[in-house]
């Protein structure tokens, strides 16, 4: 809550000024949301990812646009894996009061049953949006999977209930499957049972 990062605003439309800033170690960013007009602006590429690394995504931040306040959260941003940079973010001003939709993790707990009988566990769905609080923003959401058999699957609907939070989302969404594996035949394998050849 008391985290305050200073960016600076920044010109738009214009590709050397975003090469420049990126030289530089700074990250393209925009603040939008609640009572503000959508502001371009710079953040400092290591002060964000200590902010990632300390605080985590969905903390809320006091973003200090060359004096001024504004609370927010890091709404998304995209990422070069290939370079380990960031390509740019959007901070969501917030209204402390007032539910928001954000997506969180969903972190897995547990083997399920399925895959320790040699079944296949996918997760189709990585993250969850929730209706929360600004400040009741959990870092993640946890679900136990350790009773899934093979050919089970777990959806929204079926955790809805079993969460603290408000979840967004179709109960038929599904949201971890445990499959039967794929057999495949050794070519190898000699067949046994072919007809015997006519004399």
């Amino acid at each position: 809550m008391n985290t305050v990062v200073h960016v600076k605003k920044r010109e738009v439309g214009k590709k050397s000024v975003l090469s420049t800033l990126r030289k530089n170690g700074f990250v393209p960013a925009v603040v939008y949301g609640y009572q503000i007009e959508p502001i371009p602006i710079a953040v400092n590429e290591r002060e964000f990812e200590r902010l990632l690394s300390k605080e985590g995504k969905n903390s809320i931040i006091s973003l200090n646009i060359e004096g001024k306040e504004v609370k927010a959260v890091v709404f998304q941003f995209q990422k070069d894996t290939t370079k380990e940079k960031y390509i740019h973010v959007d901070f969501l001003s917030v209204d402390m009061s007032k539910l928001i939709g954000i997506e969180v993790p969903i972190v897995l707990k547990g083997l399920p049953i399925g895959v320790k009988e040699g079944g296949v566990l996918h997760q189709p769905l990585r993250l969850m949006k929730l209706i929360v609080k600004p400040n009741e923003i959990p870092e993640k959401v946890e679900i136990d999977v350790s009773n899934l058999a093979i050919g089970h699957a777990l959806t929204i609907g079926d955790i809805r209930k079993k969460v603290k939070y408000t979840i967004s989302g179709d109960d038929q969404v599904t949201l971890v499957v445990v499959s039967t594996p794929t057999v495949r035949m050794d070519l190898d394998t000699e067949i046994t049972d072919q007809p015997e050849e006519a004399v």
